[in-house]
């Protein structure tokens, strides 16, 4: 399984790579209008703050933040257990050597911190909801810390939103929804 995984990983990675900077500006664009519209009736969102080739998160929290809701965002400081943040403006976020931002608020952790809904990154995700990830596990950490349901969405590109099925660890969370881009 271990082997599968990595080799999905890099195709993925290959694909997402070889997208053209129109593709990734045209993809942020719907993804913006989709997570605004999920995250609509909800006060308090958890979400992920974008790098490299991932689909891009950064106008939506913005933009969130903006319409007056808090937004939770992964603090990168310490990477077990996973810490979130809340959004306090861009003016906020730190970045990384790995160009990783984060708030510079107090760390917390889940279920410490409540939210009404997740929104998390993917390579892939099959339409049982399961999802795969980068490969560090962070994310599923997160989401078994919680100890409530609340929605959790995946965001993916157009083309790795799949039918065949994804390789699933027990430790590996299904996600509730797609933001397919």
């Amino acid at each position: 399984m271990r082997e599968e995984k990595k080799r999905l990983r890099a195709a993925v990675r290959k694909r997402r790579a070889l997208m053209s900077e129109k593709e990734k500006y045209d993809a942020s664009k719907r993804l913006t209008q989709r997570i605004l519209d999920v995250c609509r009736s909800y006060e308090a969102v958890a979400l992920y703050y974008s790098v490299a080739n991932e689909p891009s998160t950064h106008e939506a929290i913005n933009l969130l933040y903006s319409q007056g809701k808090r937004v939770l965002l992964p603090h990168m400081t310490q990477m077990l257990p996973p810490q979130w943040a809340w959004f306090e403006g861009s003016d906020s976020l730190v970045s990384t050597h790995g160009g990783v931002h984060y708030p510079e608020g107090t760390p917390m952790q889940l279920p410490d911190v409540s939210v009404d809904i997740m929104i998390v990154p993917a390579l892939l995700v099959n339409e049982k909801g399961v999802r795969l990830g980068q490969g560090g596990g962070w994310y599923d950490r997160s989401l078994a810390r919680l100890t409530s349901h609340i929605p959790i969405y995946a965001c993916v590109y157009e083309q790795e939103y799949i039918q065949e099925d994804i390789p699933m660890d027990v430790f590996d969370k299904r996600v509730d929804g797609v933001l397919c881009v």
